[in-house]
């Protein structure tokens, strides 16, 4: 007979630690300067200059908001709600001509909004499953407009769950 495996999203509920944006801008770095975020205490929102890490629980992109990356980011969980952006950006936060930035996702991408671009050449996101074992999710209603898109050389038994619109320019591989 017929199998079949359905599996839930990994939308994940809010906990302290976690990142949302309060405004449009740069993600930032650690030399690029930003005053969008807000982190979770627990109880309340509050303001921080300090952007996300990898070890940040969810990072959310609020409905609205347009966040560039400006380097390599790693996100456990990422929530890019309907109506909002996650796009590539320049490396010093400026205007100019974005390259496409890397994306490391360890759990969840949850997709709502737009992730990159529809044009080809700017704006688009390189994304990377980076876990050595378990599920990386990709999930939501909207398009991820994606240049790349590749599992990361740690990665022993990773396994990717796509429940999501796919629109790659470039490749799909194994690091």
């Amino acid at each position: 007979g017929t199998v079949w495996n359905f599996q839930t999203a990994n939308i994940p509920v809010t906990v302290t630690g976690d990142y949302r944006s309060k405004a449009s801008g740069n993600w930032g770095t650690s030399t690029v300067t930003t005053a969008i975020w807000e982190t979770f205490d627990g109880t309340n929102w509050q303001s921080t200059a300090t952007p996300p890490s990898g070890s940040t629980p969810t990072v959310t992109i609020k409905t609205g908001h347009t966040v560039a990356l400006n380097a390599t980011t790693g996100v456990n969980n990422v929530v890019v709600e309907t109506g909002a952006n996650l796009i590539s950006g320049t490396s010093d936060g400026a205007s100019g001509t974005a390259s496409q930035r890397n994306l490391r996702v360890i759990s969840s991408l949850n997709n709502f909004g737009t992730v990159g671009s529809s044009t080809v050449t700017t704006n688009r996101v390189n994304f990377e499953g980076y876990r050595d074992n378990g599920k990386v999710y990709i999930t939501g209603t909207s398009t991820c407009y994606l240049n790349t898109f590749t599992v990361n050389a740690i990665a022993q038994t990773m396994e990717v769950v796509i429940d999501n619109i796919l629109n790659l320019a470039g490749y799909m591989r194994a690091n």
